[in-house]
């Protein structure tokens, strides 16, 4: 076999396994998504603050990304402050928006906002992509040698 066979055999395979990794992934964070909403008590809260964070970018310009800081009270009426872990540049909420929040009664400070399309991103987006490698990776088909016939 040539070494551009070899190459391309393992090319295709890398690419197998990376689109089933990533399924795999987008299973399981559709799962603890899933779960988190399952169990999460629903409340309204309000957009308290807006935290912005600058990080250099690729072409060394800098970038601004807007984290929500949000409030809510919980069952105990006890009052949480949280950032949420998605940020969008622009910012998507402005200080003193409602915004529905889940969260677990053992643990408040794991809150979301709930309507927020980023909740769903890393399983929606891991699964895109593990499907389209995938896609690419098992159509391709091995050249076969042809013999002669009998």
């Amino acid at each position: 076999m040539s070494r551009t066979a070899d190459r391309s055999r393992f090319l295709i395979t890398l690419i197998r396994v990376f689109a089933l990794v990533l399924i795999g992934v987008s299973v399981f964070s559709f799962w603890k998504k899933w779960n988190f909403l399952e169990n999460a008590t629903r409340t309204t809260g309000q957009i308290v603050d807006i935290d912005r964070k600058e990080s250099l970018g690729k072409d060394r310009k800098t970038e601004v990304t807007y984290y929500p800081v949000f409030s809510f009270l919980d069952q105990a009426q006890v009052e949480h402050r949280v950032r949420s872990r998605a940020g969008n540049n622009p910012a998507r909420y402005s200080v003193g928006d409602q915004v529905e929040v889940g969260y677990l009664a053992q643990n408040p400070t794991d809150a979301e906002i709930i309507g927020e399309w980023m909740f769903w991103m890393a399983p929606v987006f891991s699964g895109f992509f593990g499907v389209i490698l995938g896609i690419i990776g098992f159509s391709s088909r091995r050249k076969r040698k042809s013999g002669p016939s009998a």
